[in-house]
């Protein structure tokens, strides 16, 4: 039995590189095998940890870049908004200069024709 398990893993390679290796007894091309798998489970295992690591920065990125643009939307609404409000008081500060000036005028030429009533009386 031994003998055929020793087959088995011989004819697993390649004949020529067979050939070159030394024959190891059964016990260490088992520990070997054994070591072997273990470390593919393990690099696949990293391998895994990875690529779930990377999907999370991914979707944390994306998410940043979205509040990013939200917080810019914002910011250009409260500024258009701003100026809006800004144009509406220079508006209404025109209109009472305009306001105040017509009153003005208006004080002065009743005080002008006061002033010709009293000279003709």
């Amino acid at each position: 039995m031994s003998d055929s398990k020793e087959n088995i893993i011989t004819n697993a390679l390649p004949n020529e590189v067979s050939e070159k290796l030394p024959k190891l007894p059964i016990s260490q091309q088992k520990e070997r095998i054994k070591n072997a798998k273990k470390q593919t489970k393990n690099s696949k295992k990293k391998v895994k940890e990875v690529k779930k690591q990377q999907k999370q920065e991914i979707k944390k990125a994306k998410k940043d870049m979205k509040e990013t643009k939200k917080v810019e939307k914002e910011t250009k609404k409260l500024a258009k908004k701003e100026l809006k409000d800004e144009k509406k008081m220079t508006k209404g500060l025109v209109k009472a200069d305009k306001k105040e000036a017509k009153i003005s005028s208006k004080a002065i030429k009743d005080v002008k024709q006061n002033a010709k009533k009293a000279d003709l009386n």
